[in-house]
């Protein structure tokens, strides 16, 4: 028998893994890892302490980063809401 709840479950994650990805697309690996880090996705949130530690750079530099990485997703966003 076919368990539906799994199969739209699996459907859901795939949608929003093919989300992420775009919205992501344009990002620089380091852009990537510290929206990632400071958002829990991967599986804890990191403070900026702790993603500045973990990168070896200042409080600062991450919160410029974050805050370019999050203009680019939102560009993403606005286009892919206007197609």
């Amino acid at each position: 028998m076919l368990d539906t709840n799994n199969l739209k479950e699996n459907m859901i994650v795939r949608d929003l893994i093919e989300r992420l990805n775009a919205y992501t697309a344009n990002l620089t690996e380091t852009e990537k890892k510290v929206v990632f880090m400071r958002n829990g996705l991967y599986g804890k949130k990191y403070t900026l302490r702790e993603a500045s530690e973990e990168l070896k750079t200042s409080h600062q530099t991450i919160a410029n980063i974050e805050e370019k990485a999050l203009e680019k997703m939102e560009d993403v966003a606005n286009k892919l809401t206007h197609i």
